[in-house]
């Protein structure tokens, strides 16, 4: 045969050995270190190689047809060819396990991968890593780990798992690219799990993804996507996915993080580009960015059948033109039937920003045709959306189906929130068809019963993160969660600014130092001490008025010396010494804030008898008691 190499050929097993320092130079297929091995390949280390020939099946080792690989160490790598170049192997038809590559540069056209070029395997691929590396096709089919993988045996099991792809950049001007695999395919295999990429830069034409450019026939599950850039290269690109490209069959306990996501093209989406005939489950999208010109989903771009659940996102999704949701960018529902149905239920948008001049949805930017239902069967139930919605075309922009908003009644158990916005506008039902009922609030949201009950969401969700003022998370997903923080109900400007108007209005005239308490109502009530001052002194008094939504202006008169306005009570009061003369006070509408009229004494004994004698309150919660060698009135105390 025409294998070149400092090994030529090895048919008995390599144990053991160190190659370091080693330049090879082909001008023919199957160049490696070792240009064809028959033989099992284990505990070997390559480090500071160089290999180049401008053909095909180059590697450290050109061609493995039988015998595993495993335990092996890889080191300053620059393996350069055209077809089937892998930093490892170049065509392998083997087991390959327990592989660490570090820095490992790969240049080549077509089936390009930082472990192997093409592996055609009949059994495992495992426990590999590979990181701090550039691997860089021209053509299609090019992985951070392998650039085109297949089974080769319909009738062999196989197991792929445990594999890493970390700070690497892996990129074509071609098609299939991806953070692991460039493209899986492999008929009734087992599934693959267990995939992590983080902190890596994915760049292709079409099928692109953060785990795979495209799965077929396969599940993923157990996945992880951080810190990574996927990126689509122009405008005629399809199928981006922070896990895949395009996939047809399940994705499941997964998750998307901190990545952004952006094409010119079409068919973007946080979990897949294009998804087809594929369940997508028990999956998150979050602190992400997915940008593309149309069809583009928090979850999937465009999705054709089968089942997308028990998911939560928080992802801002901006489609350049048109087809954007919070989960589903493009339902193409036209062939829906009783045996080819749908479902969407059970997911969760939870504060996300979806953008597109139209068909903007905070849980489907556009559906082909009207949802399909049956008696008795809800097929499109039990989400919730916290969503803000910018769309140029008001007819069709939705909570629930941008497109098509007379639909949203089929949704069951739609629930929304409350303060979600469209267009910067707060929903109402004139612009949205979202009843009132449908519509929940911060407080309701901090409510285990809430989502159990309520939302019908029982067991798939775990309820813990609550008490730390976050969104549930999902159950049994074999990662950490931290959850997605909940809202908080926004300040009503006018209820404030009614508020504050009434509050000065009650206390508008100048009052003597008495009781006063402002009720659930508003309503200002005095409360009479068993004894008034007898004293002749001219009585300290003050005026309460509103100069803006949230300021107050106090008016004090007829002030004392050594008088202060103490702001807060206990270890965090602030006192400000005062005359008769206007005082600013700002309120936030949030916090509980007291403030008093204190003079100070030197003891309990030499009170202002007017002080002791007489309290002015204007409150809408009870007062805390103040244990201080000074006494006072106090002014405000509201929240």
């Amino acid at each position: 045969g025409d294998y070149s190499g400092l090994i030529r050929e090895i048919r008995t097993n390599l144990d053991g050995v160190n190659f370091e320092n080693i330049k090879v130079t082909g001008t023919n297929s199957y160049v490696g270190v070792i240009g064809k091995s028959t033989a099992e390949v284990k505990n070997i280390k390559f480090k500071d190689i160089t290999v180049t020939a401008p053909y095909d099946n180059i590697g450290c080792i050109g061609i493995q047809e039988i015998g595993k690989v495993e335990n092996i160490e890889l080191e300053n790598i620059a393996i350069t060819g055209r077809n089937s170049v892998g930093g490892l192997i170049g065509y392998s038809l083997s087991n390959v396990t327990n592989i660490q590559a570090t820095n490992i540069t790969i240049q080549g056209n077509s089936h390009i991968g930082g472990i192997a070029g093409h592996n055609q395997a009949p059994g495992m691929i495992s426990n590999t890593e590979i990181k701090d590396s550039n691997i860089t096709g021209t053509g299609e089919y090019v992985g951070g780990i392998i650039g085109f993988f297949s089974k080769w045996n319909p009738n062999i099991t196989i197991t792929i798992n445990k594999l890493k792809s970390i700070n690497n950049i892996i990129q074509s001007t071609s098609n299939y690219v991806g953070g692991i695999f460039g493209i899986g395919d492999g008929t009734y295999a087992l599934p693959l799990e267990y995939f992590e990429v983080k902190n890596c830069k994915i760049i292709g034409q079409n099928n692109v993804g953060g785990i795979l450019g495209d799965i077929n026939y396969m599940i993923l599950q157990h996945c992880s996507v951080k810190n990574t850039k996927i990126e689509g290269l122009n405008i005629n690109s399809k199928n981006i996915g922070g896990i895949a490209g395009e996939h047809n069959n399940s994705i499941t306990n997964s998750l998307v993080e901190k990545v952004e996501i952006i094409s010119k093209g079409e068919r973007v989406g946080g979990i897949a580009g294009y998804s087809e005939l594929g369940e997508i489950n028990n999956v998150y999208v979050k602190d992400t960015k997915i940008e593309g010109l149309q069809k583009v989903g928090g979850i999937a771009g465009e999705k054709i059948g089968r089942e997308v659940y028990n998911i939560y996102t928080n992802a801002e999704v901006k489609a350049i033109e048109k087809d954007v949701g919070g989960i589903i960018g493009y339902l193409a529902n036209e062939n829906t039937t009783a045996a080819n149905f749908m479902q969407i239920y059970n997911n969760s948008v939870e504060g996300a920003k979806v953008e597109a001049l139209e068909n903007v949805g905070g849980l489907v930017g556009y559906i082909e045709t009207d949802l399909y239902t049956q008696t008795n069967s809800n097929y499109y139930k039990n989400n919730y959306i916290h969503a803000y919605l910018t769309s140029e075309n008001a007819d069709t922009v939705s909570l629930g189906i941008g497109s098509s908003k007379h639909e949203n009644a089929k949704l069951t158990n739609l629930h929304v929130y409350k303060y979600s916005k469209i267009n910067d506008q707060y929903i109402n039902e004139e612009i949205d068809n979202v009843k009132e009922s449908q519509y929940v609030t911060a407080d309701q949201l901090k409510q285990e019963n809430t989502y159990r009950n309520t939302f019908g969401w029982g067991a798939n969700y775990l309820y813990t993160t609550l008490s730390e003022n976050k969104y549930p998370i999902l159950n049994n997903m074999q990662t950490e969660q931290e959850g997605i923080d909940l809202p908080e109900d926004p300040i009503d400007v006018e209820t404030m600014q009614a508020n504050i108007k009434q509050l000065a209005e009650n206390m508008k005239n100048k009052i003597p130092l008495s009781t006063y308490s402002i009720t659930a109502e508003n309503e200002a009530t005095e409360q009479t001490t068993s004894e008034q001052s007898n004293n002749t002194e001219e009585t300290p008094t003050y005026e309460i008025y509103p100069i803006s939504a949230n300021e107050i202006n106090i008016d004090l008169s007829n002030i004392p010396k050594e008088t202060f306005l103490r702001i807060g009570q206990g270890e965090n009061a602030v006192d400000i010494e005062v005359d008769s003369r206007t005082y600013t006070f700002k309120y936030d509408f949030k916090t509980t804030q007291t403030l008093q009229l204190i003079q100070k004494t030197t003891n309990n004994a030499s009170i202002n008898t007017t002080s002791t004698q007489t309290e002015s309150t204007a409150e809408q919660t009870i007062s805390t008691d103040v244990t201080d060698t000074s006494t006072g009135t106090i002014l405000v105390e509201i929240k």
